[in-house]
């Protein structure tokens, strides 16, 4: 989708043909092994007509002991939200950082399958889950990246990690789709890495379609400017650790440049993650 340059006061509309090279960040470290992932994001709301305990818990336990009986997922974790600690990634010209408070999450799914027709493979087993959701959600947000949409930088869920972070990044209206996957992959992801992040994902999701989600009774419909098109999830040590990674050289670089492909990037602080299901 090409576009003219135009003359505003708004950020420039980049095209860039790829990532910047080493030479415009020579503090960078080199790139980091990349595993690509076929994985879905969904993020959610719990019922707020019931005690959040309760739903809370439900979905830990009751919810997820129907997830472990599909048969074709890699790894399955719940990460379940700070209602308080959220809206903390940098902010820079014109990049929203702050949860609208209409717009609060309380959690997220994190799935990754074998691959596009493993995930397909599960779609037979998959009615209990569709159906339970409307227990303890109130919505329901599916992101799946497509076959290699992910980027892992780790072997599976380390569970040592003291504190762990989900950013849900919001893609600016006119950067090509190509040139955001390579920004979150292969800027900010390897920033992170190198700054020393732990248990590292990134994620760029396809197009969302409500449509594919029909979970009866709970709510699936985004508007645009609430929806995301990416997700980075990353540990640390502790909370205090992830004030470093900010800092660090690395991140500073890519921090520099988020606004020409970002207009969102909502931080949560991660109180608790449930391993579901472990990569073998």
């Amino acid at each position: 989708m090409a576009t003219k340059p135009v003359r505003a006061t708004t950020p420039p509309n980049p095209r860039p043909a790829g990532p910047p090279s080493p030479a415009s960040s020579s503090a960078e470290s080199p790139p980091a092994r990349q595993v690509k992932t076929t994985s879905s994001v969904t993020p959610l709301r719990l019922r707020t007509d019931l005690p959040r305990e309760k739903a809370d818990s439900y979905w830990e336990h009751q919810h997820a002991d129907i997830v472990r009986k599909l048969k074709h997922i890699t790894e399955y974790n719940q990460h379940h939200f700070s209602l308080t600690d959220h809206g903390y990634w940098p902010a820079t010209e014109m990049i929203g950082t702050l949860v609208p408070r209409d717009w609060q999450l309380d959690g997220t799914a994190e799935l990754r399958f074998p691959s596009t027709i493993g995930q397909l493979r599960n779609l037979p087993g998959v009615r209990p889950v569709v159906f339970d959701e409307q227990n303890p959600f109130e919505m329901v947000t599916g992101y799946v990246t497509g076959g290699g949409g992910g980027r892992w930088w780790t072997a599976g869920l380390d569970e040592s990690v003291g504190h762990r972070t989900v950013v849900f990044l919001r893609r600016r209206r006119g950067v090509s789709t190509s040139a955001f996957r390579r920004f979150v992959h292969d800027r900010l992801g390897p920033a992170l890495n190198a700054a020393g992040a732990l248990d590292l994902r990134t994620y760029v999701f396809a197009p969302y379609l409500p449509a594919t989600c029909k979970t009866p009774g709970v709510l699936h419909v985004v508007p645009p400017h609430r929806r995301h098109h990416a997700s980075v999830i990353f540990g640390t040590e502790s909370r205090s650790r992830v004030d470093d990674i900010w800092g660090s050289t690395q991140m500073k670089a890519v921090l520099e440049e988020q606004h020409l492909f970002l207009t969102g990037a909502h931080a949560h602080s991660v109180e608790r993650t449930v391993a579901g299901i472990r990569v073998k």
